[in-house]
């Protein structure tokens, strides 16, 4: 953009009551939750392709289209988890409320039965107990992140889950602030596969008393539980994409459109702040952008990628076609 003055003038262009629009039909039921590969991410890509077309933003000339489909293999949950103490008073605990599938690289499909392992924090430097072969490890989760802090974060995680998987750990439950991650990624797929949940408090009160465990090794009460993941291969409507203003290119707004899709009860997440506000941010300042259009000095790429719930596959095909 030729001086930042243009900003204040694009803000006076932006439609609030049509970005909320957008933001209600990308998370309505008709989008389902926008899966790669659904019906619903189509339908919200032939959405977001059209008013492109409607705002006057062409289609970048090296795909020839608003959209750039392509194939993934994603990981979706096949039967509702389940979790329950294996020993009397037995207890089964509630998928979403207790405890919530964590899959987000090394974890995987299993199911099974044992007592518990405290493990704490499994610091890098601390060797595993024994004790933990057979059995289920129960260890602290990382807390929430954002910024730089989560890869840092999430490398963290993975190695946590191949140190209990590779000292012969059954599956692994982590004490989580929260259950509220509700997704099943494959950013990795590890042989072999460890069943991994996140659980709330009350659950490792449950297991062990005192609580916390005051050692590492400490032995709870038995549980049993069941993770189920299938893994295909899907066509995804792919990213949407336009471009406005003269070669090279300039600067690239993205925003993701995808979401986590359907639980297997058939309930979708309707995915409003992810990210489907941010998609309607991006949609309504281009429609601003393109009544300036003629005021760019270099082009504008706008990118609205698929995939990124999945590994960010839509963005990384933007980066290796373009970067």
């Amino acid at each position: 953009m030729a001086k930042l003055e243009l900003v204040p003038e694009l803000l006076r262009l932006v439609d609030v009551g049509r970005a909320c629009g957008h933001v209600a039909l990308l998370a309505s039921a008709a989008c389902a939750g926008r899966a790669p590969g659904s019906a619903g991410e189509q339908r919200a890509a032939e959405y977001l392709a059209d008013r492109l077309q409607a705002i006057g933003w062409p289609p970048l000339a090296e795909v020839g289209a608003h959209r750039d489909p392509f194939s993934l293999t994603v990981s979706e949950l096949a039967g509702e988890p389940t979790l329950a103490l294996a020993e009397a008073p037995a207890t089964a605990f509630v998928h979403l409320r207790d405890f919530c599938v964590d899959v987000q690289g090394a974890a995987g499909s299993g199911r099974a039965r044992g007592e518990t392992v405290w493990l704490g924090a499994m610091a890098a430097e601390d060797g595993l107990p024994d004790a933990l072969r057979g059995r289920v490890g129960v260890c602290w989760s990382t807390p929430p992140v954002s910024g730089d802090q989560l890869r840092a974060a999430f490398e963290a995680y993975l190695q946590r889950v191949r140190r209990a998987r590779d000292a012969g750990a059954s599956a692994l439950l982590q004490i989580a602030p929260r259950v509220d991650r509700r997704k099943v990624m494959a950013h990795c797929h590890e042989t072999p596969e460890l069943p991994v949940l996140d659980v709330d408090p009350a659950i490792g009160r449950a297991l062990f008393a005192p609580y916390p465990p005051p050692a590492v090794g400490q032995r709870g009460r038995s549980v049993e539980l069941r993770v189920e993941l299938e893994r295909r291969e899907v066509y995804s409507a792919g990213n949407v994409m336009a471009g406005l203003g003269p070669h090279p290119i300039g600067a690239v707004v993205c925003a993701h459109y995808d979401h986590l899709g359907t639980l297997p009860d058939g309930r979708h997440f309707p995915g409003a702040a992810d990210n489907a506000s941010g998609v309607a941010v991006a949609l309504e300042a281009a429609a601003a952008i393109a009544a300036a259009g003629d005021r760019l000095r270099r082009r504008l790429v706008l990118l609205f990628s698929a995939a990124e719930e999945t590994g960010m596959f839509g963005a990384r095909r933007f980066v290796e076609r373009f970067g």
